[in-house]
């Protein structure tokens, strides 16, 4: 009885909030198709050449800058949701499962998303004056993730980084050979000095334990 309550005072509610946006729909409507208004060749123009009525127009303008404004100042979050926390989902499930195919298809991701925030370090505080550079940066994120064939981290892999990387594989090699050997030799000397450190104060230590017996000696004596 109480849910059937609960259901109808709903419905009750819900149809007089459509009626009253409703009322207030036609009041905007009625006023713009006022011809005295700043808006109304716009509007007129814009109608003529869509066919979409006015009040139409409106709404849309009002969500683009509604979607606009709420992307701007939830940007950061929107980006960090849609390009790190879902695909660390989709890696998990992938490594779960025994089929390999997802596996290579977001470790790809992984590599390209890597190198795109790597140069986005030096890039951030200039691109981010761009207006839609976080929406064009959502965009590219999710052509990136996308579960077609030839989504953007295949292509970004195979047309940029995997020739990059061909190329100066030798090189890379060998820079981490030598880095690896430095520092292996650092950790070495580091031992050595703790070492001797800990030699000489336990030679100091005795010496002046002997020093203190001579000294008591000769003063028994």
């Amino acid at each position: 009885m109480c849910i059937r309550f609960q259901n109808s005072c709903c419905w009750i509610g819900f149809v007089f909030v459509c009626g009253e946006m409703s009322i207030y729909a036609a009041q905007l409507e009625k006023q713009l198709y006022k011809e005295d208004q700043f808006y109304s060749n716009a509007l007129r123009i814009v109608e003529q050449k869509t066919g979409v009525k006015r009040l139409h127009i409106v709404f849309i303008v009002f969500a683009l800058f509604a979607s606009y404004f709420i992307l701007a100042y939830g940007a950061a979050i929107t980006c960090s949701f849609l390009g790190f926390i879902y695909p660390a989902y989709k890696s998990v499930i992938a490594i779960e499962t025994p089929e390999t195919r997802d596996d290579t298809q977001w470790l790809t991701y992984w590599v390209v998303y890597s190198s795109f925030m790597f140069f986005e370090i030096f890039f951030d505080a200039f691109l981010s004056i761009f207006p839609f550079y976080y929406i064009l940066k959502m965009m590219f994120l999710g052509w990136c993730m996308a579960p077609i064939p030839l989504n953007g981290s295949v292509v970004v892999y195979s047309k940029c980084i995997r020739p990059f990387v061909l190329q100066h594989q030798n090189k890379v090699d060998h820079a981490l050979s030598k880095a690896l050997d430095a520092a292996s030799e650092m950790k070495h000397e580091a031992e050595t000095a703790i070492s001797e450190s800990v030699y000489s104060k336990e030679v100091m230590e005795q010496l002046a334990s002997a020093v203190q017996n001579g000294a008591e000696k000769d003063k028994n004596t």
